[in-house]
């Protein structure tokens, strides 16, 4: 732990009476530890109904955070976590004894119901700016969602290194997550420190009135006081071109999915299907090979299947994007997030028999063209620039006084092959980690 960051849990810990605080560090700070530190006391004071409300993406590594360096117990909530709850007579997957519950921000305006019913001694959200527009009549209803389902919680902990982007109006949409009744209403906000901006005297009157409510640590602040010496960070870009093929690939294949009435997708998987083939066919046409493949055997092979989430195997992310949005209703029984499953839904299965058979023909026919032509490239063009601009960047490291050691991360485990077959002429050691 660095000073700053005790500070920033004292600043949030000080008063028993305050509804919540903003803790926004700039990026790289350690907000993730100053919020660790307050989740820490409140479980030390037995007030153990804590809710972490953070992006899909982050909560393994929340959840690892607490472990690791805290060695408190939490538990993830999505979906699937709760259907398996629920079949041992959990109804209320918020309800945990002795364990954080961590859920991402869609997954809690979802069960806002739910998650009311619980009397929260703690709620941490992270990514908190994602709330700034509450104020908003039109805004986000999802972030409308997320306070409705944490009303009546002990307190509030904001997280954000950029609680502002455009304007003073995003400051006053936090301050209402944390205590609505902070400013006033929106007319006096701006009337008191909009429309006359530039007075100084009112901007000071906001900076002393926002002070109780928001901490903010700098990172010039830390380096002066050598609290953290932090890398010096160099960017290098590599242009590439793809190839005709590459590019015919592309436009082809995003013309198929931008239609929607092929047969061959699930309607309630669709939106979710095709946001995750074109990250792989964006990845490399190695990757949108190997997935060309398992969607022709499926359409050919196993029972004319629809085509749904678990086509996805190849991209890790998936399982997020379940919890992201993309899924039904979570009390359906029969299936994962409200998908429809191979063997409940038949392709085609409103349409004549005869038309539906050919309709389908033909949609495997384009498929195996895809594949064909997908399997011809034999090498991409965003792979060869990586391996220039690799090149590039271990000649700099080493120049620096580093080692010639690069990790890099893909969309796709048969991608990262590719780039691990290309490497072994060039005597690169490379080992893939899926």
């Amino acid at each position: 732990m660095n000073p700053h960051q005790v500070d920033a849990a004292c600043f949030a810990l000080k008063s028993p009476l305050q509804k919540g605080v903003l803790l926004a560090d700039e990026v790289g700070l350690g907000k993730t530890i100053e919020a660790s530190l307050v989740i820490a006391q409140k479980w030390a004071e037995h007030k153990r109904n804590i809710l972490l409300v953070v992006p899909a993406s982050l909560r393994k590594q929340w959840s690892q955070e607490l472990a690791e360096k805290f060695e408190l117990p939490s538990i993830i909530i999505d979906s699937k976590i709760a259907a398996d709850l629920k079949k041992g007579g959990v109804n209320n997957p918020f309800r945990q004894e002795d364990q954080i519950v961590i859920a991402s921000y869609e997954y809690v305006a979802r069960q806002k119901d739910r998650c009311r019913l619980i009397d929260w001694h703690l709620v941490v959200l992270d990514e908190a700016h994602k709330l700034r527009n509450l104020y908003q009549k039109k805004g986000s209803q999802r972030a409308k969602d997320i306070v409705a389902a944490t009303d009546g919680t002990d307190f509030r902990l904001l997280l954000s290194a950029t609680p502002i982007q455009n304007n003073l109006m995003e400051l006053y949409g936090l301050s209402k997550v944390i205590d609505e009744h902070y400013f006033g209403d929106e007319k006096s906000f701006r009337s008191a420190y909009i429309n006359r901006r530039n007075d100084a005297a009112d901007l000071q009157d906001l900076k002393e009135r926002i002070e109780p409510l928001c901490h903010r640590t700098l990172r010039r602040q830390v380096q002066e006081e050598g609290g953290i010496n932090f890398t010096r960070r160099y960017s290098l870009t590599q242009d590439f071109t793809p190839s005709d093929d590459e590019w015919q690939l592309y436009r082809q294949f995003s013309e198929y999915l931008q239609d929607s009435q092929s047969l061959a997708i699930a309607p309630q998987a669709r939106q979710l299907v095709c946001m995750g083939l074109r990250k792989i066919l964006a990845s490399s046409s190695f990757a949108i090979a190997g997935t060309l493949e398992t969607m022709i055997r499926r359409l050919t092979l196993e029972r004319q299947e629809v085509l749904d989430e678990s086509l996805l195997d190849d991209l890790e992310e998936a399982d997020d994007w379940l919890d992201a949005g993309f899924s039904g209703d979570d009390d359906h029984e029969n299936d994962r997030d409200g998908l429809a499953s191979p063997s409940s839904e038949r392709l085609g299965s409103d349409m004549e028999p005869h038309a539906r058979a050919q309709r389908l023909a033909q949609e495997i026919e384009q498929l195996q063209d895809f594949r064909t032509l997908a399997t011809g490239i034999s090498s991409n063009a965003k792979g060869s620039a990586l391996l220039t601009v690799l090149d590039k960047a271990l000649t700099m490291t080493d120049s620096l006084g580093g080692q010639r050691k690069a990790v890099v991360f893909t969309e796709s485990c048969r991608t990262q092959m590719y780039l691990h077959s290309c490497w072994k002429p060039m005597a690169l050691q490379a080992k893939p980690f899926f």
